[in-house]
């Protein structure tokens, strides 16, 4: 007797290999282009002098210029990943080099993102510095709890 595989036991492949996908898209999100949270967006609160202004605006315009091509090549990964054949023969070996690939983007992105953020803090005043603190820990956090913002803010150097 010959066996055929129903409809549901050829779908499950498909679906597993979605679901594995979609699990990655967090990834994907937590490296934003900019943040729109950042300090120009509390400049009014923390009192920033135009010059100020003027240097922050300086350094994450010339921080998103230089950080294109790492924003390009996430863009590009994510093209590569969603253009795999599942049913290749070379899928697994081409599949992890893009993760080892993306995961270096990530990376460097992030470090990159962290310079920048050092640079604009150095541009602050210990009371600026400290109300920007307090006023981040305020700040709902994205897929948290209400719970974490009971938490006591970390100490400003």
């Amino acid at each position: 007797m010959k066996h055929t595989m129903t409809t549901r036991q050829r779908r499950w492949p498909g679906l597993a290999l979605a679901l594995l996908m979609l699990a990655a898209v967090p990834v994907a999100q937590a490296v934003p282009t900019h943040d729109h949270h950042g300090i120009m967006a509390q400049a009014s609160q923390l009192q920033l002098t135009d010059e100020q202004r003027q240097q922050i605006r300086k350094i994450t315009r010339s921080a998103r210029n230089a950080n294109k091509h790492l924003r390009d090549a996430l863009a590009d990964n994510r093209e590569a990943m969603r253009r795999l054949d599942p049913g290749d023969s070379n899928y697994q070996k081409q599949l992890e080099k893009l993760a080892s690939d993306k995961a270096a983007l990530v990376k460097k992105l992030t470090i990159q993102r962290g310079k920048m953020k050092a640079r604009v803090y150095a541009l602050l005043t210990p009371e600026q510095r400290k109300k920007a603190a307090t006023m981040a820990h305020q700040r709902p956090l994205k897929g948290a709890t209400r719970d974490l913002r009971s938490c006591p803010p970390l100490p400003v150097r």
